[in-house]
Formats: structure tokens, sequence, C-alpha cells
């Protein structure tokens, strides 16, 4: 080393000078050790800001953060096959020396010229394609690393001078941050250390004496290019522009005892893309808030209605943990919708930009993104879990309008009897409820198979490659880059919602106005039943699906069942709504307190102590306790239907255009007097998961996102989601079963 620092200071010999860089090289850029310390006093005696005489190992201190973000390569680029004007190549120049110091080769990069194992040049060239996120990982055996030559590589950035030397090329040199220490994995450039010149493997630096092998060899295990594309918001005349490349190096050791019991080495190669992402998070970051004063306030619309349908006079704990938990779903919403449209501008942006205005986010910079994803699917799934609870713990009661025949004379005793009412008409209702409790506009088996065949077979989940191609398939050479998350985020959001959409319009459009609908046909089994449906979902406010015979009774057989449907079809009776001459049976309702202080007078008692009814083992007592309590609340019910009740009524009214777009009622529940609100014939859905499809299909959105966030497999997500669902249907049935079982005092055996 002395001999050449002599030559290298005194003659500046190009070949000494460069032999003292490779021992600084090896030294990982040790600023004490005598080579760096050497070479840094010749180079800043000799060289000047135009000449450089002697190897520059070293970025002046103070100057990593102004290189990192220097403007000083001119030079524009495209992507590739999106025209010829701009550079579609990473143009980076490779000289390359041998451990003496001697140059060997100045080259274009291209290939696999800094892969330690055997790669098709076709797939390792498109390391070199702009735009390309590339990632490669060899694996060979560690014993291989001993047969490589120890060289040195210079990267330099090839870029025209000027728009006046269209031929002339200006070389800017491609500094190191070598992450061997702490202090280099700082994310503040401030604080880097910036060199130039690293080897792949160093194979001699521990031979010593008689040996001929290193007992230890050093190898470049990490290799990253970083490329940082110019801020457009702030140069918008500067498209396709970037900062000096920055090259990331990280090395490890491996002995020849590991080498020899066949311990296998792992050398990353990669070129990542980056971009000025503080301004879009800051964007994203007023979004949200913005968005979320508005999901708060719509929570609050939400807790004032709950609390004025509960019968609260203040504001108490239950009410301010609805607030929390409608403002909730309403966020999961706002979330959902803020990276969803974010990541469906950069996946369609990138994709089909000529000239590079954006690139993809980085691993890293797609943070933010998953953050508010996992925020997102923690606050559904608390929805989630309150709309469940909130269906399963309705009350309803099954209102028999039928009225017993003629009294019959009992032969023996020549006494008259009133012959009971049947009731498997009660029964049939009630199973055709709990039919109905889990249908849905969508079938998530469907669902799942659509989704999976659009991105397995058609393979559009190749879309999401980090890379600037459209392509569904790759040929056998051809390289594919890694999916991006924001890519596969935007395209399975998309294809899901996609689908979703399609089967609800499908299910709206053509199902069920002309194969079947399931809620029109229970209102019309309820009509024939001559049963109506009386459904609490609060304490003053519920649902009541009018089903009294338009014939006045339904215990009929046959031919007189059959006569009463031509007879309505002949519009030679009465019609089936509440009012008279209208059709109107269903209605959503604000009840008066009266109402439901005797409902919990005479109904609530009886529930909530029958212990045997579900092994149907009942005493004599419980039996005739439920028996009386559903004998006075059907008397009740159908005598203040009928308006014939002196102290309690209702009226039927239409909801005014604030009421029907919030979902509120500005009607006092204290009166006395209730008010049933007409509908579109489907308003008690929301007692169902019918009414619930965009909840719960973003809630399977979120899901199927959150499992690809962790396993990046769409198979896999798509399979997790299926199961989910359905344990979501399985879940919502059982208690609902259970709970309509309590509720209208029916026997569950007899639920099927």
């Amino acid at each position: 080393m002395t001999v050449s620092a002599y030559m290298c200071g005194r003659h500046l010999n190009s070949t000494s000078c460069n032999l003292l860089a490779n021992l600084c090289a090896l030294t990982l850029h040790d600023r004490e050790h005598p080579s760096c310390s050497t070479l840094k006093r010749i180079a800043d005696r000799n060289n000047d800001q135009t000449v450089r005489r002697v190897p520059s190992l070293f970025l002046p201190s103070g100057q990593s953060s102004s290189t990192a973000e220097s403007e000083a390569i001119t030079s524009s680029h495209s992507l590739p096959g999106r025209g010829v004007e701009f550079s579609n190549r990473l143009n980076i120049t490779i000289a390359r020396y041998s451990i003496e110091g001697h140059l060997i080769a100045v080259e274009t990069a291209k290939g696999n010229v800094f892969h330690i194992c055997n790669i098709s040049d076709m797939i390792a060239d498109a390391a070199w394609s702009f735009g390309t996120r590339y990632k490669k990982i060899c694996k060979v055996p560690a014993l291989a690393l001993w047969s490589m030559k120890t060289e040195f590589y210079d990267l330099y950035y090839n870029f025209p001078m000027d728009q006046s030397f269209p031929n002339k090329d200006t070389l800017y040199s491609i500094f190191n941050l070598v992450l061997n220490s702490k202090e280099q994995m700082e994310e503040d450039p401030k604080n880097w250390v910036l060199t130039t010149r690293f080897f792949l493997v160093d194979s001699s630096a521990s031979v010593s004496g008689s040996d001929k092998r290193a007992k230890v060899v050093r190898y470049l295990e990490h290799l990253e290019i970083v490329i940082t594309l110019l801020d457009t918001r702030k140069n918008p005349l500067k498209p396709g522009r970037i900062h000096p490349p920055i090259t990331k190096l990280r090395y490890k050791e491996v002995s020849l005892e590991e080498a020899k019991n066949n311990k296998k080495v792992e050398m990353t190669f990669s070129v990542s893309y980056r971009m000025n992402m503080i301004n879009v998070e800051k964007d994203v970051e007023i979004a949200a808030g913005v968005m979320s004063a508005l999901a708060v306030l719509l929570g609050a619309v939400d807790a004032w209605s709950w609390s004025k349908r509960s019968g609260k006079v203040g504001i108490d704990a239950r009410t301010l943990i609805k607030l929390v938990v409608s403002a909730a779903g309403y966020l999961s919403h706002i979330f959902l919708a803020i990276i969803f449209f974010s990541s469906l501008y950069w996946f369609i942006f990138f994709k089909q930009q000529n000239f590079v205005h954006t690139v993809l986010p980085a691993e890293d910079q797609e943070a933010f993104i998953k953050h508010y994803l996992i925020s997102a699917f923690a606050l559904k799934l608390l929805d989630i879990v309150v709309l469940i609870l909130g269906q399963v713990t309705v009350d309803i009661f099954l209102l028999d309008w039928e009225r017993p025949p003629p009294r019959v004379e009992k032969l023996e005793k020549c006494e008259e009897l009133e012959p009971p009412v049947s009731v498997w008409r009660t029964y049939l209702v009630a199973n055709e409820w709990n039919e109905i409790q889990t249908t849905r506009k969508s079938k998530i088996s469907l669902q799942v198979l659509i989704f999976l065949v659009l991105m397995k077979v058609v393979g559009l989940e190749n879309l999401a490659s980090a890379d600037a191609h459209n392509r569904l398939w790759t040929e056998e050479d051809e390289y594919m880059a890694e999916h991006s998350y924001v890519c596969r985020f935007a395209l399975g959001v998309s294809i899901w919602a996609g689908i979703s959409v399609f089967q609800t319009l499908f299910w709206v459009g053509v199902y069920a106005p002309i194969i079947e609908n399931k809620l029109a046909q229970f209102t019309d089994i309820c009509s024939l039943a001559n049963i109506s449906v009386f459904v609490m979902s609060h304490s003053h406010f519920g649902y009541y699906i009018h089903g009294k015979s338009a014939h006045g009774s339904a215990d009929t057989d046959m031919e007189g069942l059959l006569n009463q449907l031509q007879r309505e079809a002949d519009d030679l009776c009465g019609h089936r709504g509440l009012q008279a001459g209208s059709d109107q049976q269903t209605f959503s309702m604000i009840l008066p307190a009266t109402l439901r202080t005797y409902y919990d007078k005479v109904v609530t008692p009886v529930f909530k102590s029958e212990a045997g009814r579900e092994t149907g083992r009942l005493t004599s007592t419980t039996l005739q306790n439920s028996v009386q309590a559903y004998t006075t609340m059907n008397r009740f019910l159908t005598r203040f239907l009928q308006h014939a009740l002196k102290d309690l009524d209702f009226e039927v009214r239409e909801r005014n255009f604030i009421e029907s777009t919030l979902d509120i009622e500005f009607t006092n529940t204290v009166t006395e007097k209730a008010v049933f609100y007409t509908d579109k014939g489907h308003s008690f859905d929301c007692l169902l998961l019918y009414g619930h499809e965009f909840t719960l299909t973003i809630w399977e959105i979120l899901v199927m996102s959150f499992v690809d966030l962790l396993a990046q497999d769409f198979l896999l997500a798509a399979i997790i989601t299926y199961f989910v669902s359905k344990f979501v249907s399985v879940l919502r049935y059982m208690i609902g079963r259970s709970n309509l079982a309590r509720k209208t005092l029916i026997d569950k055996r007899f639920l099927i």
C-alpha cells in the first residue's frame, strides 16, 4: 500500500490510485483506515470541480441531502413502448476494475451484470427498463464464491450534456450507501455517508500465509438501485426527470467451514422507483379529516334517530356508544373510498402514461395505504357485529286475524264448543320469516367463482405487476415484475365490486321482478295465511306487515283457497291493504309508550322465563302462561289496528323528503298516537341481511383486501372471504332462529 500511495500521490498513477480505492472499498469505506485517509488527502489536493485526477470515494460532508435532491440529470424518460422521444432505459455506465487497480472495461449496464447466478439475459435485462420494479434473488452454494474473481465497480448515469450538444454525454457519479452500519440505515439523508466503488465478492482479503484459499469470503448480499422521480407538482414541465440514483449495499460474510458444509448464500439485486409522497400523504390526511367530520355528523344523526326510536329523553351512555358505532361504520366506508380511489389513480395513471409523471409507491411508501385499510377493516368488523346483534334481538309478534268457525254441538252432553283456530298458519309464516332472514341480493359462492376465474384463469391479477406492461400472461423468457400492493388493491376491489354490482343489478332488474321476489312472496303468504307481522326493532319503533286476508278467513280447503285467489284476480273482493281501498301492506311505525308498556307487561315476562322452551319440556303453568299471553296480545293488537281502542290509535302518513333521506322521524314518541309510515314494500328488509347488501359487500371487500395484504394471494383471500361470509350468515341464521322462537312463543322444533 505504501508504494501505491507514493505512486498515486507523487505521480498520480491511475493504477496505483485505483488500487488504493479498491483497498478502501474492501474496508467498507472506513475513513480511519490508512488507504481511505491517504486517498482522500490526495484527492482533496489534486481534484477540483471540473477535473477528477484521483478517484473520489467520499462525497463531501453535508452534501448528501443536496445530492439526493439534485436536478443535475437533465434527461427525461418514458415508459417502454410509449414513444421514442425520451429514453426508456436506465442509461447506467459501469467501470470495472481489477483488484490490482487496472481498468477492465467501461460498458453500458445490461443483462445480468450484477447477478451471481445464471439468469437469462432477457429476464435480467428488464432491470434496466425504466419504470420496471425489478427484484431477483440468487441462491448459490457458498463454495462457488471462492472461485469468483474480486472486481470493483463504479457506476455513472449517462445523459446528454444539453440540447446544443446532443451527441455529447455527461457521466454523473452514482453514489453508494453501505448499510452495514446503523448510522447508514437512517431515513434522513443528511446523516448518510455516500461513497463510490463497490465489489460483489471479496475472496482474497482473508488469504494469509501459505493458505491459497481465503478463510472468509465477503459477498454483496443486497444491491438496490433507487431511482427517485422529480416531484411533478413542483416541476410540471419536467416529466420523466429523475434525481441522481442511489445504490444501497449490504455485505455479509461466510466462512470456508460453512461453505464446506454445503451452506447456500443469497444475493438480492433490485431496482426500485420512488417519488415524493409527503404531499400525497397530506392530501389523503386532509381528505380523511374532512370526510371523517362528515362521518361523525352522519353518526350523530343515526344516534339521534336511535335515541328517539328508543324513547330516550336525554343523552346517556348507550346513545354515545351508538354514536361511536355508527361513526365507525361510516369511517370504514370513507377510509376504503379514499385509499381505493388513490390506488386506482396510481394504477391507471402509471399504466397508461406516456411520459413519466408518476411512479407507483415503493413498498415502504405503501404503509399509509395499508394502515388505512387495517383501520377500515377493524371499524367495519365492529359495525358488522353491532348490525348482527341488532337484527337478532328484535321483538316480533305474529298477529293472527283468523276467527273461530261457528260453534259446534257436542253430542254426548249437548254442549256448544268453540273450535280452536289452527296454529299451522302461524308456523308457516314463522318458517318463511326464518328462511328469508339470510337472503341476499348476491351469492357469495358465485361471487368467489367469478372473481377467481377472472383473476386466476383469465389472468387479470397479472395487471398488478409493478411495471408499465398491460399483459395477462408472459412468455417463458420474459420478466414479470413483482406485484405492487397498490395495484393489487385497486384491481381486487374493482373486480370484486364490479361483480357484486352486476349481481345486484341482475337480482333487482331481472331475478326479483321476473323469477322470484322472496320479500314480496312473504307478504303474499302473510295475506294468504291471514297473519300480520308486528316487529319492534326499537322500544318505540318497528315495522308492520299487514297480512289480514281480504276474504276474512284463511282456514279453508283447496277449493276455497283457489276461489279466493280467483276473486282477487277478478277484483271481486276488498283490497289487502291496511286502509280501505288500498294495497299498501308494509309500514314502518312510530309507537307510543303506552303500546310498548303493554307489550312489556304481557309478553316480555313470558319469553324471558321460559327456560324449557329449547328442550321442548314446558311445565303446564308455563304453557298456560304462554297461551294466555299470546291470546291477550293478539286481541290487543287486532283491536289497535282496527281503531277499536279508546286511548290508543294510529294514523297513516308518508315521510317527507328529509325523513326519507336521513331515515329519521320527527314525530314525538311520547305522544299517545302511533304513526304508520307508508313505504315501497320493502322497508322491513333492514331487519334482514337483504336490506344491508351494501354494508355486507363492503365488509367482504375489506376481508378480501385484508387477507390479500397479509398473504399476497387472491386465491386464499377469496376462499377465506367465502368462509367468513358463510360464517356471518350461519351465525345470523342460528341466533335469529332462536330469537324468533323465543319472541313469537313458538316451539323452536317447528322452525325448519
